[in-house]
Order: structure tokens, then C-alpha cells, then sequence
């Protein structure tokens, strides 16, 4: 049977998909919308940021809380605190409420997922999955991120439709969007209070859950370090980020800009769904490596596209592989650490991985306005600083062997 079909797993797929479906569409979306009600590159940036800077704070409440005041309850809390971001998008166009807004939902706007959510979620994982099927579970659950991704992309364009078809204004035009985030936030907050009792974690003997790792932390300050360098490289080239260029360098409109973002991530969503056997068969290092070492290279030769046609072709080679390290980073985490420190194994490491990406938007959106000759800059930084970080991660991890698996687990 494939991994993740039992009750819980299908509901944990179910939010993922909803999740990412409404990350999808706002990540094509909003960064047309803001640049085309008046912000700057620059104030785009920062509320980038500030998203960003959301999910790093809703971060540590999860290391410090979740276990203790339960999984359940905590992703219900923050996907109604999602509800609330979308109605502070219809109401007001005011840049300190968007950036309030936006830091309080912890949305991902990166083309993948970070934050609150995935800490939860992928420390879940293992506890409805067992230790034969993990690997698979992990890629299984990035494709059907990867999958809303796609097809929330492909939503993006509604604004644009309304524009051009219905005549709304441009304001008017994006209100279906923000009504689908507060609808998803409700939606999800009903699916988590579904879950089971076995993706809690019991505390014996009056255990607070209020800690960091303990016995591997050592090995989760490493790895979080190493992640932190990723992050900031990945900083300059979030998918919202690259819509912007490709919106600034080529004036590709929202329907293109849908249809190319969407296919991205179908070619990455299989790319995930391969990284689980192809980690069976390489090791979980080895294939987070490689692959990412190639889709780095292809990153940084957009700078050079002179068309929009190579952009492309060069931007998908890039998704092809990009993610591939996604599920067999959260796997070796996993993998690396005992049962009961997963959860803040998890937040230590999306935590790191948070803090250093929030300055990375608003880096690139002055880049953006302060370099319009050569807006390929933000790739050039992004892909040269991902291939240190692969070398860095080979280097220190790979003579570390992997604990044998827990036959609780």
C-alpha cells in the first residue's frame, strides 16, 4: 500500500494540499497585486519579509508549546490566525496592516513550504508511517504539497480574468482570492480536529515539552547552521520573488506568469515523489547533495538568459531538481534524532532556516530597484551561496552513519 493512506494520513495530505493551494495562488498573485496598487519593489520586499518573520515567530511558539499544549490544537490555532491574514487582505490596502497581516499567518509564499505547519506536520510523519515506508512518506507528502502548489498557481490568473473579461477593478479583482485563504483557514482548522489520538506525543511524569533537543543537540545546532546558509541564499530567490523578476526583467503578464509557475511545480512535485526511492538507493545525503548541487548551477545561469524563452527552459531545469533535498532533509532530521525530541528537532531547524530567509526579500526587492541593468544579480548571489552550503553539508555530515531505526517508531 502506499505510504500515507490511512485515516490520519489522508488527512494530513488533505491539508497539506489546501495549504499549499492557497500559498499557490498568493504566491503568483499578491506581488502583482501589491506592485500594481502602488508599492515599491522595495516595500515588496519588506512584506515578504515580514511573512517570513511570521512564521519564525509562530516557529517558536510551536518548539516551545506544541507538544505540550497538543498538535491538534496548535495547527487549528494557527490555520484560524490564516482565516484572520485573508480578512485583513479584503479590508484594507494599508502597508502596516498588509505586513501585520501577513506576519500573524504564517504563510509560505516561497514556492515551497516553510514555517509553523511543517514543523508539526513533518514530525508527525513518522509516527503514522512506518520505518521501511518513511522515505517514500516524506516525498509523498512534498508531491501533494508541490501538486496544490501547482494548481493554486494555475488560480492566480482569476484576478486577471475578472480584470479583463468582467471589468472589476484591480482591487475588486483579487477579493476571490482573499476569501479562498480565510475559507481554507477555516477548512483546515476543522481537518486538524479530525486527527487521531497517535500524532500526539504522550508526556510522562509531569515531562514538560518546553525544550530544545537534549540528547542530539549538538548534532540539530549543526545541521540548523548549515540550513541557516541555505536559507539566506534562498532568500533572494523565493518563487515570489521570481515572479517579480520575471515580471520586471521580461513584463510577463499574470496569466503567463500562472502557467509558468504551475508548471514549475508539477516538474517538482515529481521530483519529490522520486527523491523518496531515489534516497532508498544513494543515501538521504547523497541525494540531497547532488541534486541540489545541479539545480543550484541551473539558478544561477538565469542571470544570463537573454530571452524569456531560455528564462524558462532554464527555470524549469532548476525545479526539476531543486527540491529533491526537501523530503530527504526532513527524513535525515528525523532519522537523526530520538522520538521524543522530533517535534523540537524539527521547529530548531525550520527556525533557522526562517530567521535567515526573512532578510532575503527585502535584500532583493532593493536589489531589484537598485540594479534595474542587471536584475539577474539575485541569482548570481542565490545559487553561488546554495552550492557553499552543499559542499559545507557533504563535508560535515558525510562520515556521520544514521542510527539504526527504533523498531517503536
Amino acid at each position: 500500500m502506499a505510504p500515507l493512506l490511512d485515516h490520519d494520513g489522508i488527512l494530513l495530505l488533505l491539508a497539506k494540499f489546501l495549504r499549499t493551494f492557497v500559498y499557490g495562488i498568493l504566491t503568483v498573485s499578491l506581488v502583482i497585486y501589491l506592485a500594481t496598487t502602488g508599492f515599491t519593489t522595495f516595500q515588496i520586499g519588506i512584506v515578504l519579509s515580514t511573512a517570513v518573520l511570521g512564521g519564525v515567530f509562530s516557529t517558536i511558539l510551536v518548539v516551545l508549546f506544541a507538544d505540550k499544549v497538543g498538535r491538534r490544537k496548535s495547527l487549528s490555532a494557527l490555520s484560524l490566525l490564516t482565516a484572520l491574514t485573508g480578512i485583513i487582505l479584503a479590508v484594507t490596502s494599508d502597508f502596516v496592516l498588509l505586513a501585520v497581516g501577513l506576519f500573524i499567518g504564517s504563510l509560505s509564499l516561497t514556492g515551497g513550504e516553510i514555517g509553523p505547519f511543517l514543523s508539526i506536520e513533518q514530525s508527525i510523519i513518522p509516527q503514522i508511517s512506518t520505518e521501511p515506508e518513511r522515505n517514500r512518506s516524506f516525498s509523498m507528502y512534498n508531491f501533494i504539497g508541490y501538486v496544490g502548489f501547482s494548481l493554486g498557481s494555475l488560480a492566480g490568473v482569476i484576478p486577471e480574468i475578472l480584470q479583463k473579461q468582467v471589468g472589476f477593478p484591480v482591487r475588486d479583482s483579487y477579493l476571490p482570492v482573499f476569501a479562498a485563504l480565510i475559507l481554507a483557514g477555516l477548512v483546515l482548522a476543522a481537518v486538524y480536529q479530525a486527527f487521531g489520538l497517535r500524532v500526539e506525543v504522550a508526556t510522562s511524569n509531569g515531562q514538560s515539552r518546553m525544550s530544545l533537543p537534549r540528547s542530539s543537540r549538538k548534532v540539530v545546532l549543526k545541521l540548523s547552521a548549515l540550513f541557516s546558509l541555505d536559507s539566506f541564499a534562498g532568500g533572494f530567490v523565493i518563487q515570489s520573488i521570481i515572479s517579480l523578476w520575471f515580471f520586471r526583467q521580461f513584463g510577463v503578464s499574470l496569466s503567463s506568469l500562472s502557467l509558468i509557475t504551475a508548471t514549475g511545480q508539477v516538474v517538482t512535485a515529481f521530483s519529490t515523489l522520486a527523491a523518496g526511492r531515489v534516497a532508498d538507493r544513494i543515501g538521504l545525503l547523497n541525494t540531497m547533495v547532488f541534486t541540489h548541487i545541479a539545480s543550484n548551477v541551473f539558478l544561477a545561469s538565469i542571470a544570463f538568459a537573454p530571452v524569456l524563452p531560455v528564462a524558462v527552459v532554464l527555470y524549469l531545469a532548476r525545479q526539476s531538481l531543486s527540491q529533491m533535498d526537501v523530503p530527504t532533509r526532513q527524513a535525515y532530521v528525523m532519522a537523526l534524532v530520538p522520538v521524543d525530541e522530533r517535534t523540537p528537532a524539527a521547529g530548531v531547524t525550520t527556525l533557522s532556516r526562517n530567521i535567515s530567509q526573512s532578510v532575503g526579500p527585502t535584500i532583493a526587492g532593493y536589489l531589484l530597484q537598485a540594479l534595474p541593468t542587471f536584475l539577474g544579480t539575485l541569482f548570481l548571489l542565490g545559487g553561488g551561496l546554495k552550492i557553499a552550503y552543499d559542499l559545507l553539508l557533504y563535508r560535515s555530515f558525510r562520515n556521520v552513519p544514521l542510527p539504526k531505526p527504533d523498531p517503536q517508531t
